[in-house]
């Protein structure tokens, strides 16, 4: 049976009441540079939100169903050692804290990343099979202000246009159609 470079990540995102070290996978693609104290991006929970974790060590397993890999590597080389992963640990333990907070209170100030998520049409979507697509009002809505915008739309500005309603429905439809596409950026 062939195995897997795993890991247990502490991830940004986890409450108190959730925390602990979650398992990924971590892709062929990322495993010569993957190493424990570096962060990365995951997907995280039922929506797969893209968030912040700490890679808190790696092992050789099986993959499950379900498992969840790794998106990227958010540093060149690991931002702690592994004194400073096993402290956070016991802070953990010890203080009435996520592992990650205890984390981030070692991380040098200046290496948190504000994530944007930004709408795109999909490439080789025109207009007239875009709007096809989109069956209810706020989806050609959501198309109205894409198109407008010149193929691209971050969230929040899209957001603010909807104002007090939700286009979650309408974007996720258009999502799973192929007519979007979801990109994420990291910027400090």
């Amino acid at each position: 049976m062939q195995t897997d470079l795993l890991c247990h990540i502490a991830v940004s995102s986890a409450t108190y009441a959730i925390d602990k070290p979650y398992t990924y996978l971590i892709p062929a693609s990322l495993e010569e540079r993957a190493q424990p104290g570096m962060r990365v991006m995951v997907p995280f929970g039922t929506g797969n939100r893209r968030v912040e974790g700490l890679i808190l060590d790696l092992f050789s397993g099986q993959r499950t169903k379900g498992l969840k890999a790794v998106l990227a590597l958010l540093d060149e080389a690991p931002m702690l050692a592994s004194e400073s992963i096993r402290l956070a640990l016991w802070m953990h333990e010890r203080y009435y804290c996520t592992v990650y907070d205890a984390i981030k209170a070692m991380l040098p100030a200046g290496l948190y990343f504000a994530l944007k998520d930004r709408y795109c049409i999909s490439p080789g979507m025109d207009k007239a099979a875009a709007y096809a697509a989109a069956h209810r009002p706020a989806a050609q809505k959501v198309l109205d202000l894409i198109f407008a915008n010149g193929g691209e739309l971050e969230k929040g500005r899209l957001l603010e246009a909807f104002g007090t309603s939700d286009p979650g429905p309408a974007l996720r439809e258009l999502l799973e159609q192929g007519v979007l596409t979801l990109e994420t950026s990291a910027s400090r």
